[in-house]
């Protein structure tokens, strides 16, 4: 099933997101469901570098009055050209920048795959995966052994994603398709 770009208000306007929904079954009446995010009114200005000779400082703006809904349990792609503004929507989404006006509402963390990945190559699969959970296991307990429940969590995200038996392979043996699944995972372990 492929989504209907919604395309977004935004100082180039070539943004577009794309929605489909996820595996889990969708609720009775998804109207009376809160977004997982919604944005109102999103503006953010870059602060430029003072001008030299009494020049002022010029703002950039990256983004203009954008707003939109995430739906719950729904895969969300962003789309659109070099400079124009998806990662700075998307670092406003994850809290990563303060806005220069307008409200981001998140339902619940919002978490970022980066494009170099920031895996850790002689470590596993599976224990890349664990390191998701690093905010929420901490002590003795993280250092001895995640918790159960946060093993089978990974492991079966892994096997979502189609790499259940690479688990235990290390990092630098998987094909870079892969390595992304695996930095997939560990952003849905957060």
């Amino acid at each position: 099933m492929t989504a209907a770009p919604i395309h977004l208000d935004v100082l180039r306007p070539e943004i577009v997101v794309l929605r489909a929904p996820m595996d889990a079954p969708a609720p009775v009446d998804a109207s009376v469901e809160a977004p997982a995010i919604r944005v109102r009114d999103l503006h953010y200005a870059h602060q430029g570098a003072p001008g030299g000779l009494g020049r002022r400082a010029r703002a950039t703006h990256a983004l203009r009055g954008v707003s939109f809904d995430v739906p719950a349990r729904a895969h969300t792609v962003l789309t659109g050209p070099s400079g124009s503004g998806k990662t700075t929507l998307l670092n406003c989404l994850a809290g990563a920048l303060t806005p220069t006006s307008g409200t981001v509402e998140r339902l619940g963390a919002v978490a970022v795959v980066h494009q170099d990945l920031r895996l850790v190559a002689e470590r596993t699969a599976l224990a890349n995966v664990l390191d998701g959970c690093l905010g929420r296991v901490r002590g003795v307990r993280r250092v001895l052994r995640e918790p159960a429940h946060e093993r089978a969590e990974a492991r079966r995200l892994l096997e979502r994603l189609g790499l259940a038996e690479r688990a235990g392979a290390l990092v630098r043996e998987l094909s870079g398709g892969e390595r992304r699944r695996v930095a997939i995972a560990r952003a849905l372990m957060q």
